[in-house]
């Protein structure tokens, strides 16, 4: 009976994820109601405050794991963020700080273990003693730089650096020079000093404008009405073909940018179709201005699929009252939103070859 109980308890639990929560994830719904990340600054020790929002860290993806890591080699920390649903992670590159003086310390053990977890670093710097301890991993299934970074300041040497080991032996090494990463050898008299290369991080790119829109990267894209040249009905869920991406571009006749934009789709459109990407328009037009459509597109040399839609489409797509095309979104082959592109570029073009190859 009690192997039979648990046999149900499981089904149940199984039931639960399938039918509730993938119910909540597949609807682009938040599990934590969209709860904002938060990042907390050490006010001497008095003290934690809030610049979640200063920091630009303020994501509300439903993040579950942080790793803390220095990416860029660069002398301090930056976050990297994953979200409970899985579909999209932030690398959050940390600006500040970088111009001061650091050290890096690598452990290895020999009668400890040798990733000397629990092994207690101290710096002595200007500013007082300085204290780590290397850990295997913090908060939700997450493990930071194995690597310990200590701010130096302006300082441009530590005193001393001392190594407590879990073995019990402590070693103390003099005068280690400000900008060195050291690896410290448990046993070994002497620190290795190690070349490492710093190296950019690419630039955030400004997406302001996504906060006007309903749906964002990692969502699945509405069923947007659609009304083809014959005027047949459809809807984007129903047209979609299983194993398929597709680039839908909105636009207008009345729309400027659109009118060079949309040469350039139509040349992808043999390059990428054979990659499995579709390019489709789908055009903003409304009332009389639909009658112009056919002559604008015979116009423009237009062959890839166009298609009209109602007013609905504002309502879903929209934040707010405004809007502005052209503006294309990337959907990946399990129909959810990769990209959205605001305008058309060569930066654009190369982007979205990127992700499709």
């Amino acid at each position: 009976m009690l192997a039979a109980a648990v046999e149900l308890e499981e089904a149940g639990n199984n039931q639960y994820q399938n039918d509730h929560m993938g119910k909540i994830f597949r609807e682009g719904l938040s599990f934590s109601g969209f709860e904002r990340d938060k990042l907390y600054l050490n006010d001497g020790g008095k003290r934690f405050v809030d610049i979640s929002g200063l920091s630009g860290l303020d994501a509300v993806s439903d993040g579950r794991g942080a790793a803390y890591a220095d990416f860029d080699n660069d002398g301090d920390y930056d976050v990297f963020l994953t979200s409970l649903q899985g579909q999209v992670h932030h690398l959050f590159r940390n600006n500040i700080g970088q111009e001061n003086a650091f050290i890096r310390v690598e452990l290895m053990g020999s009668k400890s273990g040798k990733d000397a977890y629990g092994t207690e670093v101290r710096l002595k710097t200007s500013q007082g003693v300085l204290t780590k301890i290397k850990a295997g991993g913090s908060g939700f299934v997450s493990q930071s730089d194995p690597r310990l970074l200590f701010g130096l300041g302006a300082d441009e040497q530590a005193e001393w650096l001392e190594i407590r080991w879990p073995s019990g032996s402590t070693q103390r090494f003099a005068a280690v020079p400000a900008n060195a990463s050291v690896r410290a050898v448990e046993g070994q008299a002497q620190l290795e000093y190690l070349a490492k290369r710093s190296f950019p991080l690419p630039d955030p790119v400004d997406v302001s404008f996504l906060r006007t829109l309903n749906h964002q990267p990692g969502d699945l894209f509405p069923a947007v009405p659609m009304v083809d040249m014959d005027g047949a009905t459809t809807d984007f869920q129903a047209y979609r073909q299983p194993g398929r991406a597709y680039l839908i571009n909105f636009w207008a006749t009345y729309c400027i940018p659109c009118r060079r934009e949309m040469p350039e789709l139509e040349r992808l459109t043999a390059e990428l179709g054979p990659l499995g990407l579709d390019i489709i328009g789908i055009s903003l037009d409304m009332d009389k201005n639909k009658r112009k459509i056919p002559t604008f597109l015979a116009r423009m040399g237009i062959s890839y699929p166009v298609f009209t839609t109602d007013e609905s489409v504002f309502e879903q797509l929209f934040a707010g009252e405004q809007f502005a095309i052209p503006l294309s979104f990337l959907i990946d082959r399990e129909g959810r939103i990769t990209e959205v592109f605001s305008g058309w570029s060569e930066d654009s073009e190369d982007r979205l070859r990127s992700l499709v190859r």
